[in-house]
């Protein structure tokens, strides 16, 4: 970091050979060059025989490093390297910033991005809320180094007994709000973590809450202003602590990231969105309209005996020294970089899964703006707007959807009925009288929207 910060940033000082032959390092480019004999030629030829431009070319292949050492090697390099023209196209190819979009000092903004880079871990870490109110029940480690990353271990204290209570979850957040990443024309905040042992239940979540969550020992997306989704059943919760269908299931050795894309003003857009990915591999859009998303934090929950996940929020600075517009910064498994370009292309900006809250509130509920939603606890969160889609579907009986309503109606009731129905359990029930059932619940949960 101090090498790209004071080598980088230095302005040309115009430093004599004669003065700094014993002091500079000597690098490939200043010896390098074959000798060619040619017309007009006595022999030796070095690389400074070239023209600028084809010396600009060359740098622009090199890792920021080598930059740096040729930069130290001779005036001629050190001007060459200081040439605004190198750092532009470094913005472009290296951040995937848009060529049309130029600065005053591209040199400038290029370290300024790399610095960025790298406080995305090193100043952020996931911390254990010191006042939770039943206790705490994770631990978060400090940070570790591997394969050029910057690791944080989480891990559940609990025991096998404690996975049976609704306060008894291990949350974690970050101690400050995320860090951009420092490429693209979207402003995306992402993190990963690796499931190093899914434990006796595999209840693992990632998502995001606000700061002052994780004191309530509560899963990220079963309360209000917070986002999950959940290894054990695939489920993407939100404002509830029942979870829409949303993607597979994951467990020990994989990889699971999500990250909160700001809305471009400019573009006319309203809402942030956040995604989730699985080993590398975009799942899908879950929450495609987030209010007040400048409030949000990762988060992480964990609720049974023996779950431990390591978390990554970026990548060191060795790495980045090493990195070259051809091996471009990759501390995710996710190729975050290529998926901000493509959320640049107009079609694939505006692509977002189908979901009732992309249009009127599918429950004929007055629809509140995003904007309105900051402090809104009567907003029904989307999973039970599904339940009520599937209610209001009496023709269809496919087992798809009485396999939701069963799983909903026993999320309201437990695993027993009262005599009153007339069966003793949810799956004994006639298709009418389950979704009279979830219609009730419904009520019970959203009134008084529904009355």
């Amino acid at each position: 970091a101090e090498m790209l910060t004071n080598q980088l940033s230095e302005t040309d000082t115009g430093m004599s050979t004669s003065a700094s032959q014993d002091k500079v390092p000597t690098h490939p480019l200043a010896d390098a060059a074959p000798q060619v004999d040619g017309p007009g030629s006595d022999g030796e030829r070095s690389l400074l025989s070239l023209d600028t431009e084809a010396l600009l070319h060359i740098l622009t292949f090199l890792p920021l490093s080598s930059i740096a050492a040729a930069s130290a090697c001779c005036r001629e390099l050190r001007h060459i390297a200081n040439d605004p023209v190198l750092w532009q196209a470094l913005r472009v190819s290296f951040w995937s910033m848009p060529e049309h979009q130029l600065v005053s000092d591209a040199k400038a903004d290029f370290v300024r991005r790399c610095q960025q880079y790298i406080s995305m871990a090193k100043e952020r870490r996931f911390q254990v809320s010191d006042d939770s109110e039943t206790g705490p029940y994770v631990n978060a480690s400090r940070h570790t180094a591997g394969s050029g990353v910057l690791l944080q271990t989480v891990e559940y204290t609990g025991g096998g007994g404690d996975s049976l209570g609704h306060s008894t979850v291990g949350c974690v957040c970050l101690s400050a709000p995320a860090v951009n990443w420092p490429g693209g024309g979207v402003q995306v905040q992402y993190f990963e973590i690796c499931v190093r042992s899914a434990g006796e239940q595999g209840f693992i979540a990632i998502g995001w809450c606000r700061d002052s969550y994780p004191r309530r020992n509560r899963q990220p997306g079963w309360e209000a202003h917070t986002y999950g989704y959940h290894g054990d059943d695939g489920r993407a919760y939100r404002d509830s602590g029942f979870g829409k269908p949303f993607g597979p299931t994951f467990t020990t050795g994989q990889v699971v990231g999500t990250g909160l894309v700001f809305p471009r003003v400019n573009k006319g857009e309203k809402h942030a969105r956040i995604f989730y990915t699985l080993d590398g591999e975009l799942v899908g859009w879950a929450f495609p309209r987030v209010p007040a998303a400048q409030l949000l934090r990762p988060a992480i929950g964990l609720h049974s005996a023996g779950e431990r996940v390591d978390a990554v929020l970026g990548g060191d600075a060795a790495s980045l020294l090493d990195a070259s517009p051809e091996l471009k910064p990759k501390p995710f498994v996710f190729d975050i970089g290529a998926f901000i370009r493509s959320l640049e292309n107009p079609a694939a900006a505006t692509q977002q899964a189908e979901s009732p809250e992309n249009g009127k509130n599918c429950m004929g509920l007055p629809e509140i703006e995003a904007d309105e939603r900051e402090d809104e606890e009567d907003s029904v969160p989307e999973a039970l707007q599904l339940i009520w889609l599937r209610i209001q579907a009496e023709d269809d009986e496919s087992e798809a959807t009485l396999d939701e309503l069963r799983r909903f109606a026993q999320h309201g009731t437990g695993a027993r009925l009262h005599p009153s129905w007339g069966v003793e359990t949810v799956q004994q029930l006639a298709p009418d009288m389950l979704r009279h059932l979830c219609t009730l619940i419904l009520q019970h949960m959203v009134h008084p929207g529904l009355q």
